[in-house]
């Protein structure tokens, strides 16, 4: 797919994934990312989407990839392989910022918080008139996190394309650069760092 093969020359024009600037550190900067309702998650990974493109927006290149962080860590990645959990995971991100920035979003208090959650024994919620699920999952710890789905995070990109025509909410920071990378699809990446993606996600588009 074009969007996973871009996901690599962006990491190649930006740097390595990973790098935490010292902007992106809060006041306890070791806390996980707060992912402990549908609501939270949400939040937590516009929030993060939102000051990332900010950054790129300003050439601070390498803080926003410190700041796509959060993001990626609302993502259900365990079944993808190790070495390309993260390429996979940050092209999906740049995919759902783009398709969640056009279509309709329900109001904070119609998304479930924790307090619903447990008063209501709920353990999934998708987007309305989407495909989009967050759902809950058990950590090392077996706190219960809630991530966007697997089958979210493989379909981002087919979402992606079903939207791409329609505007920007306002308000929501409009996408995640998605035409910029496009732009830059000519530079060649190496043939060896295409080869060890999965056959999905070699397939143009």
């Amino acid at each position: 797919m074009r969007l996973f093969k871009l996901s690599i020359l962006y990491v190649m024009l930006f740097g390595v994934l990973g790098i935490i600037s010292s902007a992106a550190e809060a006041l306890h900067p070791l806390a996980p990312p707060d992912r402990s309702s549908p609501r939270a998650t949400l939040k937590t990974f516009l929030d993060s989407m939102n000051r990332a493109v900010e950054a790129v927006k300003r050439g601070h290149r390498d803080e926003a990839m410190g700041l796509i962080e959060p993001a990626i860590g609302c993502l259900s990645l365990e079944k993808e392989a190790p070495y390309l959990s993260h390429v996979v995971g940050f092209s999906a991100a740049l995919c759902l910022k783009e398709v969640i920035d056009r279509i309709e979003i329900p109001a904070d208090e119609d998304i479930p918080d924790e307090k619903m959650i447990q008063t209501q024994k709920i353990s999934s919620w998708t987007i309305p008139y989407t495909e989009i699920t967050i759902a809950a999952v058990k950590g090392g710890s077996s706190t219960e996190r809630f991530l966007f789905t697997s089958d979210t995070v493989r379909n981002a990109e087919a979402f992606y394309y079903k939207v791409e025509k329609l505007p920007y909410r306002p308000g929501t920071g409009g996408g995640a650069l998605y035409k910029q990378l496009v732009s830059t699809a000519g530079v060649i990446i190496p043939k060896g760092i295409i080869d060890r993606l999965p056959h999905w996600a070699r397939t143009e588009m």
